[in-house]
């Protein structure tokens, strides 16, 4: 199964979110997050001054 990671810097912390199949995890919590909404949340984020991207 393919994994893609995309992470999220705040300024303070990198938070990093691995995509699995259709679940998304993030520091040991797995969240039925599509890809499409988690990288709508990262381009929103960007927009916002936040750095994201994916690895």
């Amino acid at each position: 199964m393919e994994q893609k990671t995309y992470y999220l810097d705040t300024g303070n912390d990198r938070v990093y979110f691995n995509v699995i199949g259709c679940e998304t995890v993030c520091r040991d919590t797995t969240s039925r997050v599509s890809e499409d909404k988690l990288i709508t949340f990262l381009q929103t984020a960007k927009e916002l001054g936040l750095k994201a991207g994916s690895l």
